[in-house]
């Protein structure tokens, strides 16, 4: 908005705008808003576009601008004729000229506008690609002081969110608005066409009310196809094979790049907006796509024959070990499609490498011969195994877990430990059934040490009980593989911090990824470490700056998580800081994803954490529909953080079921807990059922804490002595919460502090505290609990009178301003609140609500 207004304030006082940003910027819009918002009917717009075809006739624009100013007077005598004609017109009419595509205007007319701006004889408006493309005359104009220069760069996700939302007309799914965004390079005009296209073909669709794009979706649309083949249709034959060439390989080495592309076109293409090649002092330049450009949209409009010639002409130049693993990607992935022979050991390869980036549609492509008749009769039988393991597990993280069991049939598992573990993945993971995974599993006097480590990672994983010291060692023995070492890591960092020492959990994530395990293990098993992540961050109430340091480890290009894991994550770290409303937002987008596929369980675990945001929201349908969806998922739901998702539904049975039902509940989990040693899951669980009121126990709260490590440990073991007698160093542990980022603790905290005050006949304290309580928790919209006094405004037991002032009071007016809106004195506003308070259960104004 600040560049907006700050070339709504240029132009307004005359000065040259120049607008620089790639095709599809929004740089046209831009101006047009600029434009519009200056509309006079004394002020004439004439518009151009710049036309390459014309740019080698000297006076071409200048001739279709005054030819607009003078219509069929119109006459060309001489340059200086047409100069003087348009500043003739713009001095009876001030008139601003607005050059679309300035880069491609003739240097002539460029010189004759530029003059003419100068002297302040008309307003120019251009809109280039860059400085450097512009014509010399507007160059040095756009680089004087006496120009406006805005530059607009690629758009972001929140950008976008709001772009799509305004194209659909609803609620968009920000793992839809990535993956779009990804695909239309940060172009607004390719984005709104590729949404279109998803659209049309059923692959963006509306679930749980968001826009929400289905898996393996890829741009093939008309409408993006023919945007860009009009695009590339403007440019010569040897520019368009220059993008396609690099749109197959993707990005490359500079000197790759020329054993493909003549040195003089990929310059040409570069100097067009076609291609970016970069690379500073040190550093291989490399050449890539440009100009908001993508693999995926410029490969959409090629048929088989360009397709196939491309391809052969990458092979014969590259030698295959040189290519980055995503180009051998590619060119297997059309070798399929064009019925191309592969070699399968370079099948193999390229399968595998597609699974470990979780390109799973990719690797379905590649391996889809597994079914032919023929794949039998490979003379590598590891190989044939290795290649039936990749379909299988793609299958399963796409949903189809019965069909990667048909294809795991065709091997017997007694045979192949990763056919026997794989399957009883499938079966815990995909089916949710954990005795027929445990069975898969049961021990043989031939089990390797890999199976039986799968074993007790799968006991660990499935709440079973389960040898813990064996499985420590199985994380540091090289004798098992370092994918199943890293996944058992990553486990074991959680139950540590189930057992109350998250602080030592994340020290150990620190140093495990900085450790050789790390780099030596699969992104799909890296992708794991993010369990213990939220867990231990949690746990510890780690600061957002050291939880961004963690996170700033992790090379999230290598590491394979799903987003719906993602987002859950998100949702659960705004479950925890209490925004309730953001809460659960972002589990309903990611059980709009699950609802398109849903490999690894986590539907439960989303609905728990939606289900404890609506209960704090009082949205009784929304919390009563997780419910139901988190009790019909399987038990193996959310894996090993099943424990933290039943403990958030301790808040969603007492909002439904009652207080009774909710310490019964309560009872069960502490048991439970207690008997596996997790003790900070009881302090968390005790903690739980003080906020909401099942006991009101602080004593209990602080001895549970007791030898737990971290930060949320610390301030719950003052709880005792702050919520005692003298109610002692409150401030201290809320400004403890609040360091933490745990808001709605903090606010909690101090409100129940403010009525144990008032209890005991100190309301000068109480009012202190109750005003500390409610400024914390102001952020918190619509957000309440048992322990922070706030209440909805319940119409039924007001009056008329008083309904009115509470309404006005909750959104924030002050007693004169509900005097002056309803013809009342203040002091009859204060009367009629006081009444209303009394009612309601509340003792000040900032613990109202709004009506639902």
């Amino acid at each position: 908005m600040h560049l907006e207004s700050g070339a709504f304030l240029a132009t307004s006082s005359g000065a040259p705008l120049i607008v620089l940003g790639k095709s599809g910027s929004g740089r046209t819009a831009f101006v047009n808003r600029i434009l519009g918002a200056q509309a006079l009917p004394e002020k004439a717009v004439h518009r151009l576009s710049g036309a390459h075809a014309l740019r080698g006739i000297p006076f071409a624009a200048l001739a279709t601008v005054v030819a607009q100013l003078t219509g069929p007077a119109f006459r060309t005598d001489s340059p200086a004729h047409l100069m003087a004609t348009l500043a003739r017109s713009a001095a009876a009419q001030r008139s601003t000229i607005f050059i679309d595509h300035s880069d491609a205007i003739d240097d002539q007319s460029a010189a004759a506008f530029s003059q003419l701006a100068s002297s302040g004889a008309l307003s120019l408006v251009c809109i280039a690609r860059s400085i450097a493309t512009l014509p010399q005359p507007v160059r040095q104009l756009a680089v004087s002081s006496a120009a406006h220069r805005v530059e607009l760069e690629a758009i972001g996700l929140d950008d976008a969110v709001v772009l799509l939302e305004e194209f659909l007309g609803g609620r968009v799914n920000a793992s839809a608005a990535t993956v779009l965004l990804g695909h239309a390079g940060g172009n607004p005009l390719h984005l709104r066409e590729l949404a279109f296209d998803a659209q049309a073909h059923d692959a963006l669709t509306v679930r749980r009310g968001y826009w929400t794009l289905g898996q393996g979706w890829h741009p093939r649309g008309e409408r993006i196809t023919e945007l860009i083949s009009t695009r590339l249709a403007e440019q010569s034959g040897e520019l368009r094979e220059a993008v396609e060439i690099l749109a197959l390989t993707g990005e490359l080495p500079l000197g790759f790049a020329t054993a493909l592309v003549a040195p003089e076109v990929l310059d040409r293409a570069h100097d067009a907006g076609l291609l970016d090649i970069q690379g500073s002092s040190g550093e291989i330049p490399t050449a890539a796509l440009g100009s908001a450009l993508t693999p995926e949209t410029v490969l959409a409009t090629l048929g088989r024959s360009a397709l196939r010639a491309h391809s052969n002409l990458i092979r014969a130049a590259l030698p295959r070990e040189k290519m980055h693993p995503q180009t051998r990607l590619s060119l297997a992935l059309h070798s399929q499609n064009l019925d191309v022979l592969t070699i399968p050991a370079e099948l193999l390869q390229d399968a595998g490498a597609a699974c470990r980036a979780r390109q799973f549609e990719a690797v379905l492509v590649l391996t889809r011969l597994v079914h032919d008749g023929g794949f039998a009769q490979w003379a590598d039988v590891a190989s044939r195994i290795e290649l039936a393991l990749l379909r299988a597990e793609a299958l399963q993280e796409t949903g189809r877990a019965d069909e990667a069991l048909l294809v795991l049939s065709l091997f017997p598992e007694q045979e192949v430990d990763r056919v026997r573990s794989l399957a009883a993945w499938i079966e815990f993971s995909g089916r949710g059934n954990l005795p027929a995974a445990l069975a898969r599993l049961a021990v043989r006097e031939d089990d390797s040490i890999e199976i039986r480590a799968f074993a007790r990672l799968l006991a660990l994983v499935g709440n079973q009980p389960c040898d813990f010291e064996a499985l420590t060692a199985d994380a540091t023995n090289p004798a098992v593989s370092a994918n199943l070492r890293m996944s058992i890591s990553s486990q074991l960092l959680v139950e540590a911090s189930y057992r109350g020492l998250p602080t030592t959990a994340l020290e150990q994530i620190v140093r495990l990824l900085d450790c050789e395990l790390w780099q030596l293990s699969s992104p799909s098993s890296r992708g794991e470490i993010l369990q213990a992540i939220l867990l231990a961050a949690h746990s510890d109430s780690t600061s957002e700056p050291r939880l961004s340091a963690i996170y700033a480890q992790l090379d999230w290009d290598n590491l394979a998580v799903d987003h719906a894991t993602f987002v859950v994550s998100q949702a659960w770290s705004a479950l925890e800081s209490g925004n309730a409303s953001l809460a659960a937002d972002l589990a309903g987008q990611a059980l709009a994803l699950v609802d398109v596929v849903d490999p690894h369980q986590l539907t439960g675990f989303i609905a728990a954490c939606q289900g404890a945001a609506s209960a704090m929201l009082d949205d009784r349908k929304g919390a009563a529909s997780a419910y139901e969806l988190f009790h019909s998922s399987p038990v193996t739901g959310g894996h090993s953080l099943r424990a933290e998702s039943e403990r958030a539904m301790l808040g969603v049975e007492f909002h439904l079921h009652g207080r009774d039902a909710a310490c019964r509940y309560f009872e069960r989990l502490v048991d439970t807990a207690r008997a596996r040693g997790r003790d900070l899951l009881v302090m968390r669980l005790f903690h739980d059922a003080w906020r909401l009121g099942l006991h009101e126990d602080a004593t209990a709260v602080s001895e549970t804490a007791a030898g737990v490590q971290g930060a949320l440990a610390a301030s719950l073991r003052r709880y005792a002595d702050v919520l005692g007698e003298h109610h002692a160093d409150v401030e201290d542990v809320v400004a403890e919460h609040v360091g933490a980022g745990r808001i709605l603790f903090a606010a909690e905290l101090a409100n129940r502090a403010a009525n144990l005050a008032r209890d005991g006949g100190r309301r000068a304290r109480a009012s202190t505290l109750q005003g500390m309580s409610a400024d914390l928790a102001r952020p918190l919209a619509n957000v309440n609990t048992p322990s922070l006094g706030r209440t909805r405004i319940q119409l039924s037991l007001l009056t008329e009178r008083e309904r009115e002032v509470c309404i006005r009071a909750a959104r924030g007016d002050s007693n004169v301003s509900i005097a002056d809106e309803l013809y009342l004195s203040p002091r009859t506003v204060e009367g009629h609140l006081q009444r209303a308070y009394t009612k309601l259960g509340v003792v000040d104004r900032r613990q109202l609500l709004p009506v639902v």
